[in-house]
């Protein structure tokens, strides 16, 4: 799926680090594992793209520190006209239990390069961006990405009668729940959990 991840310019401008196995995102998931294993040499620095819906196996080993093993779990959520096959509804059921995995979601644009930043700069571990397809919100891109705090939520907006939590994309359905609610005079906390599973 080169033109569905966007991974066809990545293929153009470096023909010799990109592998497309098919839909075979399993041995994808191994090819990556044994492509760090077998560079113990050097800092080996895997990235792997899988559709949300078809990860269905997670390495959470991460004794060699010279070993980054991350990976970008597109359309998650619902597919729109992808059909129920594409569908990523179960990932974060399946992901939580896996031990040392970090997995996270942005709720727009700004905090998904926050994300990926935060992501090149992890060691400790496997680590995991989950982002639902379509298009964003729209927000503005800073031009510096900040490393974000491994398992700190972001407080929005604090608030004392009743606390919204939405993650990812969630977060403007949230957003326009907590903007009711104070209409109605009911003071809203509105939280960004960021992190699916921290650790």
């Amino acid at each position: 799926m080169p033109s569905g991840t966007g991974l066809s310019h990545f293929a153009k401008a470096h023909p010799t680090r990109y592998f497309d196995v098919g839909i075979a995102e399993e041995h994808a998931a191994l090819f990556c594992l044994w492509v760090s294993d077998a560079r113990h040499d050097a800092v080996s620095h895997d990235l792997f793209h899988v559709f949300s819906a078809r990860l269905r196996h997670g390495d959470s080993r991460h004794g060699d520190p010279k070993t980054k093993r991350q990976a970008l779990h597109g359309r998650a959520g619902l597919s729109g006209d992808d059909g129920p096959t594409h569908h990523g509804l179960f990932d974060i059921g399946y992901l939580r239990h896996i031990p040392n995995w970090v997995h996270m979601q942005p709720k727009d644009e700004d905090e998904f390069a926050d994300m990926l930043w935060t992501m090149a700069h992890y060691n400790s571990g496997p680590i995991a961006v989950r982002y639902p397809r379509g298009s964003g919100t729209g927000a503005q891109i800073k031009s510096e990405p900040k490393l974000l705090e491994i398992g700190k939520a972001e407080v929005v907006q604090h608030g004392r009668d009743v606390a919204i939590f939405g993650l990812g994309n969630m977060f403007e359905i949230a957003e326009e729940a907590a903007r009711k609610l104070e209409e109605k005079g009911i003071s809203v906390a509105l939280i960004n959990p960021r992190w699916i599973k921290p650790n």
